[in-house]
């Protein structure tokens, strides 16, 4: 640069370099947001169960509790819940991670991740337990089916948000368990072993999001500043002869 241009010359230059360094953080700040809010966004389900309290609901003996009249389940979606004595259906499907299967009582799809009891431990049953009667009514289970039982605590939520609804859990709930439409807008599905306390990754998605937004914001906030110190006056006398 020749020491002898003008100084308003370099006041200019130095105006435009804090202009586009407010315009590229400014653009970098936009690109920030927009990316910290999708990346909430995919977790909004999990940090909402998260600030949920993850105080437990215990529902008890699911049998038990249909049969003496009771035909909602005493839950509501995105609680922390635990069922017991659910019935296993013969119908599961199994992944490399999960089992799930489905208990008709009161319509819960249960993932889980801890082995199911052993088919083969069903045993012939004599009588129907009194007020299940309708589950054999309308084949829904087997008598021998009564002989397994489950217990279950998690994360509760309507059938249509498990994990992997898209990915061939729908058409097995509409094709081999002959769910209808209707059946399944009040199913439940639960996430055994999902607590409230253990949505680690949601926290940390938000909170480093969180820092992100922060961090841009500040050094927009930086150059602005810069910006205008620029475009400020010279005071009387800045710049004169000693």
């Amino acid at each position: 640069m020749d020491p002898d241009a003008p100084t308003g010359s370099k006041t200019d230059q130095a105006l435009a370099r804090a202009r586009r360094r407010v315009t590229l953080r400014a653009v970098l700040f936009g690109l920030v947001v927009v990316v910290a809010a999708w990346a909430v966004h995919g977790f909004r389900d999990r940090l909402a169960y998260f600030f949920s309290g993850g105080e437990r609901v215990d529902v008890g003996d699911v049998r038990a509790l249909r049969a003496s009249g009771v035909e909602t389940l005493p839950a509501s979606p995105g609680s922390y819940v635990r069922l017991e004595n659910l019935i296993v259906s013969r119908d599961e499907v199994r992944t490399r991670t999960y089992r799930f299967f489905f208990c008709p009582i009161y319509r819960v799809l249960v993932r889980t991740a801890r082995p199911l009891p052993e088919g083969s431990m069903r045993v012939a049953q004599a009588e129907i337990p009194e007020g299940l009667e309708y589950l054999v009514e309308q084949r829904k289970v087997f008598l021998e089916d009564f002989a397994l039982h489950f217990d279950a605590e998690g994360w509760l939520r309507p059938l249509r948000e498990v994990p992997g609804w898209d990915a061939g859990l729908r058409d097995w709930v509409h094709n081999d368990l002959k769910l209808s439409d209707e059946e399944i807008a009040s199913s439940f599905a639960l996430l055994d072993g999902e607590t409230p306390r253990g949505q680690v990754w949601a926290v940390v998605v938000l909170a480093s999001s969180v820092l992100a937004v922060l961090a841009s914001l500040l050094g927009l906030l930086v150059a602005v500043r810069a910006l205008r110190r620029l475009q400020a006056p010279a005071a009387p006398g800045d710049g004169g002869p000693g």
